[in-house]
């Protein structure tokens, strides 16, 4: 079983690479180096944007749940005592 020799595709003409001029062969590592780094970058982009998805939606969570709370507290305090006088209460100051 022989190994066949690397090559690369250039305007549909097939070169042998270890034939390639010395300049070719500099810059053809160079690209490959690069294509590497671009799919790096880019899987870490997507990693990226899904941690910010996942942050935004905390954000919204949390604000959510601090409105939710605010409601249910103010409700249950008309029903099973007094309203407090009006002012900042520590819910209005977190």
């Amino acid at each position: 079983m022989s190994e066949a020799t690397p090559t690369i595709t250039i305007d549909d003409k097939e070169y042998a690479i270890d034939a390639l001029p010395e300049a070719a062969k500099v810059n053809l590592a160079r690209v490959q180096q690069l294509q590497r780094e671009i799919g790096e970058l880019q899987m870490l982009l997507e990693e990226r944007q899904l941690v910010l998805q996942a942050r935004q939606n905390a954000v919204v969570k949390a604000v959510q749940e601090a409105e939710f709370n605010a409601a249910n507290a103010a409700e249950s305090g008309a029903v099973q005592e007094q309203t407090p006088p009006e002012g900042p209460t520590n819910a209005d100051a977190a």
